[in-house]
């Protein structure tokens, strides 16, 4: 059903709180928070707005949230030239380490701390730069191939959709790269119509139906009241 504001009430939740186990720690680099992480899953088409709504839900829930962008898990590849990277498609899901997001998630999910790493989209390659994240109670996983993944999709026990139309996502995206990702137009345009949408229509707008709830903006103050209070509900 759509509210006034917009959000859409799906299918419910994956879990409840009666679903959720305990951990004890067995050694001192594990976590003294004693229940298993929510893993909180963003999605929705490139532009849409994923990074600023997991910024802002992680701003709500703090201190009890932590971030991890499934940009930052790209492969690593420093020695890229300039025509390799027009040519390379970073829509493609074999683009981005998966395996090790899936496998940081597993970790944070037992207890254990992990080392997030950082990704430089002007140099190609992941920087030195790796982030310490705690295993706190809610992970929120924001990216545009969050769903490709068989395996981390399990991983996923809470799914928001973040339901932006094409045209606005289109002009934000070829936008971004241009200005942040040192792409120039025509190239932004070229990867935008090669790879971004075909991606957009094979990983991303099947699974809207899936999700638990749909907020049809990054910015809307109440869709982002109501997710925290179903989040909430969870613990």
């Amino acid at each position: 059903m759509r509210t006034a504001t917009g959000i859409v009430r799906l299918l419910g939740t994956r879990m409840n709180s009666t679903t959720r186990t305990a951990f004890e720690p067995e050694d001192p680099q594990m976590s003294t928070y004693s229940k298993t992480p929510i893993v909180i899953g963003i999605i929705g088409g490139s532009g849409a707005g994923k990074t600023t709504f997991a910024e802002r839900l992680h701003a709500r829930l703090a201190p009890d949230a932590a971030v991890l962008s499934h940009d930052d898990y790209y492969k690593h590849k420093p020695d890229m030239t300039y025509e390799e990277a027009l040519a390379y498609n970073f829509d493609d899901p074999a683009a981005i380490d998966t395996h090790l997001l899936v496998e940081h998630l597993r970790q944070l999910k037992s207890g254990r701390a992990i080392e997030a790493p950082s990704y430089d989209f002007a140099t190609h390659a992941r920087t030195d730069a790796a982030r310490h994240v705690e295993p706190v109670a809610y992970i929120l996983v924001e990216g545009l191939l969050v769903m490709a993944d068989p395996a981390l999709r399990e991983m996923l026990d809470f799914v928001i959709y973040i339901d932006v139309d094409a045209d606005t996502r289109t002009l934000r995206r070829i936008e971004r790269d241009c200005k942040e990702r040192g792409a120039d137009l025509s190239r932004a345009i070229k990867m935008y119509l090669e790879t971004t949408k075909p991606a957009h229509d094979v990983y991303v707008e099947p699974y809207k139906h899936a999700a638990d709830i749909v907020i049809p903006d990054a910015l809307d103050d109440e869709a982002l009241e109501v997710v925290a209070a179903r989040l909430s509900a969870l613990r």
